[in-house]
């Protein structure tokens, strides 16, 4: 996986734009000899992909996003990592639940880095955003698994 920015050099990312076009994204090119059933297939699942990272609520901005091969992947790397760090969460709740404090500090640590880019103090790298997604989706995960547990411990 390598990112957006130099996957696809007809894109240009700033401080806060991007040039993708998010609602009607390219159709990927394939150097690979394959088929025109295979091709058509592989774009009509791209498609289904990231009809399904928009409805998440991705911006898709193909700068801040991963690629394999010539298909950009269907969320960007912040959300990526947001979708990692909560199946670890739920998967690893039970075992390693962490404190609330830790839970807040990983949140803390995902806003510093979406402020920073934002406000221009420093731009944020697809790797980046990556660690801080995965950080801040297992914080958000864990308090809500913290929440259901308090509720069900409330009724119970």
């Amino acid at each position: 996986m390598g990112e957006g920015s130099n996957a696809k050099k007809n894109h240009s990312c700033s401080r806060l734009t991007c040039s993708a076009n998010v609602s009607a994204h390219p159709a990927p090119m394939n150097n690979n000899p394959k088929s025109p059933e295979q091709i058509k297939r592989g774009q009509k699942m791209w498609i289904k992909l990231m009809k399904i990272g928009s409805l998440y609520g991705c911006h898709q901005m193909s700068c801040r996003s991963f690629f394999i091969g010539q298909y950009q992947f269907f969320v960007c790397a912040r959300c990526t990592g947001v979708l990692i760090g909560s199946i670890f969460a739920y998967s690893l709740f039970i075992i390693f639940p962490p404190s609330i404090l830790l839970c807040l500090i990983g949140c803390a640590i995902i806003f510093t880095d979406w402020l920073m880019q934002h406000l221009g103090i420093k731009e944020s790298t697809n790797i980046r955003r990556l660690i801080t997604g995965i950080i801040g989706g297992y914080a958000v995960a864990s308090l809500f698994c913290i929440a259901i547990g308090y509720v069900i411990s409330l009724i119970l």
